[in-house]
């Protein structure tokens, strides 16, 4: 058990130390707990933008007390912006009774714009989720039945290509929030 904590501890300071030095350099993500550190990592970095293309906010990865509260950090900038494209096909009623966006969509700290698509019809047949953060880092699952991912804090041109397919994808899928 000791070793595993210091493996833990080790995982989080070569996070920590990529996000803080804007290192290009891969991290390999192999469980959900590194996945909710990660993503709240890049929340915590995150100055203007945070995207996110998923199949659902699945709790035990979105559901996390440390990601909500940096997401929630991220948020209470005026200026920020979240937007979340998921693939599954269900109800945005579903989807925002999960405890990621219940917790965000209701805080009262919560100044920036949230913006939420239903990309479940065009997006069907794509396997790759990933997540990026004001175009400069990323979260990219590489198989989401093995849930192995990598993320990388200073690729660049990885991260600008993400923020296109995120772009193609929002411009072809269904705004679901706000409604207008």
């Amino acid at each position: 058990m000791i070793f595993m904590n210091i493996l833990e501890d080790e995982y989080k300071k070569t996070i920590q130390s990529c996000a803080d030095t804007v290192k290009n350099f891969e991290i390999e993500n192999s469980n959900t707990a590194h996945a909710s550190y990660l993503i709240a990592t890049l929340f915590g970095k995150a100055e203007l933008e945070m995207r996110i293309f998923t199949g659902s906010l699945f709790d035990n990865v979105y559901g996390n007390a440390a990601l909500k509260e940096a997401a929630i950090k991220f948020l209470s900038k005026s200026k920020a912006i979240l937007k979340i494209a998921y693939q599954d096909a269900v109800s945005f009623d579903v989807i925002k009774e999960g405890n990621f966006l219940k917790d965000i969509l209701t805080n009262l700290k919560v100044k920036g714009q949230v913006t939420i698509y239903n990309a479940s019809t065009f997006c069907k047949n794509l396997e790759n989720h990933f997540i990026v953060k004001d175009n400069t880092a990323f979260r990219y699952e590489l198989d989401k039945t093995k849930r192995t991912a990598r993320a990388n804090f200073g690729d660049l041109d990885t991260a600008k290509n993400l923020v296109e397919i995120f772009d193609l994808i929002t411009n072809s899928s269904e705004k679901v929030y706000p409604v207008n």
